[in-house]
């Protein structure tokens, strides 16, 4: 039977012959010693995760407690301390001098409080720019309502001097007496 056949079909058999012994070899072998290979590769590196973590547990722990007196636990600090904290590390990397401390302006209604503070400071504008982007795309309960920027003139040294103000205000909803006196009757 096999003498009859031409060169050409004897080359196809052995060419599928040899495909299908390729298949059957990746299935009973390779793909297992795959599969374990990026299994190790898998716990390799959740072992390195795991040996970081260790040292990284008191940084995680920090930025915890400061993103839960950012969101306004009930016992947290006031959130024009965090800011100015924020902002004064901000102004003192940047090399901007923070000139006033501010007073904090608050309103209050019936279920809203509203607290407002204006900061104060002189500097090169890039540099100020740079302190109002990142206390933009910080995380942090006060939001920038309004930048003001004002060219002043020392008159005694006859020098100019950028101010910057930044308005900054904080909105927290209350809850209102009416729901505090149903839970109280429940």
């Amino acid at each position: 039977m096999l003498s009859n056949w031409t060169n050409k079909r004897k080359f196809i058999v052995a060419l599928i012959g040899l495909v299908i012994f390729a298949w059957l070899a990746y299935r009973l072998t390779f793909a297992k010693t795959f599969a374990l290979l990026h299994e190790y590769r898998t716990l390799k590196s959740q072992q390195v995760q795991i040996k970081d973590l260790a040292t990284r547990v008191p940084e995680l722990k920090a930025h915890l407690e400061r993103l839960n007196n950012m969101f306004g636990e009930a016992n947290s600090e006031d959130f024009s301390v965090l800011v100015m904290d924020e902002l004064n590390e901000l102004c003192s990397k940047s090399g901007i001098v923070l000139k006033d401390i501010p007073q904090k302006h608050v309103f209050e209604g019936d279920d809203i409080r509203i607290e407002t503070i204006d900061v104060n400071f002189q500097g090169a504008f890039k540099k100020q720019l740079a302190v109002i982007s990142s206390m933009e795309n910080n995380d942090h309960q006060a939001k920038i309502r309004s930048v003001q920027f004002q060219l002043e003139v020392d008159k005694r040294t006859n020098r100019k001097r950028l101010l910057g103000t930044i308005f900054l205000q904080s909105i927290q909803l209350l809850e209102s007496k009416s729901n505090e006196e149903s839970h109280e009757n429940k």
